[in-house]
């Protein structure tokens, strides 16, 4: 109940949409969240898609990182993604690994039914619960990574067209600090949400790419392509 409001402003920052928050209670245990002592390392969200990929291209080696993955319906990203992690790897980094499913078709098990949601606008809060809690759990809780080209991060229009809620605003700075807030309240400590990638272009992040892992390029997979191609 305490970070509805920050929920509600976090929604609207990314979507540009109008949302109410209604909860209910459902029986089960509440998890007992402890922090390490000493934290093993920063989480990077992993989506196999380029941007993500140029952060653990740019990441690994400085630090200890878990590369956290959201595993969809979706063969196309799923392969791209262990792809990828073979390819990092076969380039002598190391880095731990988790993939978590997360789906948003109704629950035949609970019964749960809602409506679809058509559009990715909102997924980022999905990516960012899936990041914390993977880091809380792996003792990985030193900075949880976004990496977000700074034209997406900002959410610049691509066309006089492409305005408001026709853009994507996953990596906006006013959300990510949002997000943080919500998970300080919740956790009880901060975990900082930050996007290396912030002031970098495309351009600049596919160069660096190329000098380090050039192959992987053709094999990364954006949430536009794997949507939009066969």
């Amino acid at each position: 109940m305490p970070v509805i409001g920050d929920l509600h402003r976090f929604l609207r920052t990314v979507t540009r949409d109008s949302w109410h928050i209604e909860l209910r209670q459902i029986n089960g245990n509440v998890a007992t969240i402890v922090r390490p002592d000493s934290p093993s390392g920063s989480c990077l969200l992993f989506s196999g898609g380029l941007d993500f990929l140029g952060g653990a291209v740019s990441l690994l080696g400085q630090e200890p990182l878990q590369l956290v993955s959201h595993r969809s319906g979706n063969p196309r990203i799923g392969a791209a993604q262990r792809r990828l992690k073979e390819m990092i790897r076969e380039a002598g980094f190391s880095f731990g690994d988790v993939a978590i499913e997360v789906t948003s078709k109704s629950d035949r098990t609970t019964g749960f039914k809602h409506d679809a949601e058509a559009s990715q606008r909102s997924r980022s809060i999905v990516y960012l619960v899936i990041g914390v809690l993977v880091a809380c759990r792996t003792g990985y809780t030193n900075r949880l990574y976004i990496a977000e080209n700074g034209q997406l991060a900002v959410h610049l229009p691509f066309t006089q067209g492409r305005i408001g809620a026709n853009s994507t605003h996953t990596a906006d700075p006013l959300a990510l600090k949002i997000a943080e807030s919500i998970f300080e309240q919740i956790l009880g400590f901060r975990i900082e949400i930050i996007n290396p990638f912030m002031t970098s272009t495309k351009a600049e992040i596919v160069s660096h790419v190329a000098q380090d892992l050039p192959d992987a390029i053709a094999v990364s997979n954006s949430c536009f392509s794997a949507s939009h191609l066969p």
